[in-house]
């Protein structure tokens, strides 16, 4: 059985929800990963968030290499806070549920 599962979404951004004419779409590939990230990914997303939010992403870490000893270590994966929304090509990370959040994420993805 697979850990991931991979869609291409596409979203249209306006403040009606609809896309009038002349409004470009905004299109993106959206990958949802159910199973542990690798030790790559997670470094990749600490770098993007810096130091100063370390703990945000995992329980207990000070900063980032703190937070590679405690995933490699007994609580591993479990100490992950999740979900984690990464925009993998402009480096940036919405931590948790937070829709205003995702929605502003969204609508600074470059228009095609």
């Amino acid at each position: 059985m697979a850990n991931t599962a991979a869609e291409e979404s596409s979203a249209n951004i306006s403040t009606n929800g609809s896309t009038g004419a002349g409004e470009k779409k905004q299109i993106f590939e959206l990958d949802v990963v159910e199973g542990p990230m690798t030790t790559t990914q997670l470094r990749s997303i600490l770098d993007y968030i810096g130091e100063n939010k370390v703990e945000d992403i995992v329980e207990g870490a000070r900063g980032i290499h703190d937070a590679m000893k405690i995933l490699e270590g007994t609580k591993g994966v479990d100490a992950v806070k999740r979900p984690i929304v990464v925009d993998w090509n402009n480096g940036r990370v919405v931590l948790g549920e937070k829709q205003s959040a995702l929605q502003e994420l969204i609508k600074s993805l470059p228009k095609s």
